[in-house]
């Protein structure tokens, strides 16, 4: 199922971000602070921030990018999560 929408963030809880298993996204950090973003194959979340790429404010992860290229070491990576230390908002878009 596409989406393009704002989903806000909690404070320190692991958010996913995907609707459905997705091979690219466009991701952009619009809150204040630091978000940081894992990718999973599946949905369940993952166990820590390891391997997660930063998005300081106004940051974005750009739509042509595949999540392999990204994640190379999450083979077949097909859902995005976020994490910030404070509440926060993330702009998303996949198809």
């Amino acid at each position: 199922m596409p989406k393009n929408a704002t989903q806000s963030i909690p404070a320190r809880s692991m958010t996913r971000v995907t609707d459905t298993a997705v091979t690219a996204l466009r991701v952009q950090n619009q809150g204040l602070y630091p978000i940081l973003v894992c990718a999973t194959v599946g949905t369940v979340a993952p166990a820590d921030t390891q391997g997660a790429l930063e998005l300081r404010p106004g940051e974005a992860l750009l739509p042509d990018t595949a999540l392999t290229s990204l994640w190379p070491g999450i083979t077949a990576a097909n859902h995005v999560w976020v994490w910030s230390e404070v509440a926060g908002s993330v702009s998303v878009s996949h198809g």
